[in-house]
């Protein structure tokens, strides 16, 4: 236990040191959901550390697909144009096959990171990885991580 604690300290202490990213709204689309559905996302940086953020997706016409959740989002290192944050999130969702309709919940914890270009500092993509847990007809608890084609972007107002 003696050995974990300064690297707790440490991981509490960081400061972040980054350009101005307190009241960013960023509006974008994100394929980090459930069965990897599209989804609209919104996120809104509160300070220099915190942000909160939604998404919804939508698929069908009587019998529908859909997502919905919050994220939380906290910066742990935070660079000019990079940001290393943990989130948590959670979220409801309907699956339907073709002839039956299922509802639960997810929930998930997740690392990741937002990285902006050097000119084009209103858009940023984020790349996550973490465990995540789902609640339909069956509970599965699983390792999910998102890459290039499978990532998240947001363009800042």
């Amino acid at each position: 236990m003696k050995n974990y604690l300064p690297v707790l300290l440490l991981l509490f202490s960081i400061t972040c040191y980054s350009f101005e990213n307190s009241g960013r709204f960023g509006l974008g689309a994100t394929s980090q959901t459930y069965e990897q559905l599209p989804a609209v996302s919104l996120k809104v940086h509160f300070s220099e550390k915190t942000a909160i953020g939604t998404y919804f997706s939508y698929k069908g016409t009587e019998e529908a697909n859909y997502n919905f959740g919050f994220r939380y989002y906290n910066s742990i290192v935070s660079e000019p144009n990079l940001i290393f944050y943990g989130v948590l999130s959670g979220g409801i969702l309907q699956t339907y096959n073709g002839t039956t309709s299922s509802s639960g919940y997810e929930g998930s914890i997740h690392f990741g990171t937002e990285f902006f270009f050097e000119e084009i500092k209103h858009i940023g993509l984020s790349f996550e990885a973490g465990i995540s847990m789902t609640n339909v007809d069956e509970f599965i608890f699983q390792t999910s991580a998102s890459h290039l084609f499978n990532s998240a972007i947001h363009f800042y107002f």
